[in-house]
């Protein structure tokens, strides 16, 4: 990416993150929604998809001659994308189904 346009969505990055921070007040919790999805996105692919990717190539490179060895890292990447809407789904119904108690000053 040419150096300028990268500082050009760094900073656009930034700047979105800034505006949801101060966006994130006690009444809406914008980023534990927002982070709440992005880790359940996230763990499941880090766990699985890549390092079963990662065997997966390593065994390509080498030439490794027994094939099961890349079946495996292959069903192990697959496993972790099966795997992944069944967190996504389960983390949104966590985020939507949660109440929330307010403090009544008497």
């Amino acid at each position: 990416m040419d150096p300028a346009l990268s500082n050009k969505v760094q900073v656009l990055v930034f700047a979105c993150v800034i505006m949801l921070a101060l966006l994130n007040t006690e009444k809406y919790y914008v980023l534990v929604g927002l982070w709440g999805v992005i880790g359940s996105i996230v763990c499941p692919l880090i766990v699985t998809v890549l390092p079963g990717s990662f065997f997966y190539y390593v065994l390509k490179e080498q030439e490794v001659e027994k094939k099961a060895w890349k079946v495996y890292g292959v069903l192990y990447s697959v496993m972790g994308l099966v795997l992944l809407p069944v967190f996504l789904t389960l983390s949104t119904k966590n985020l939507f189904s949660t109440t929330q108690t307010t403090i009544k000053n008497e």
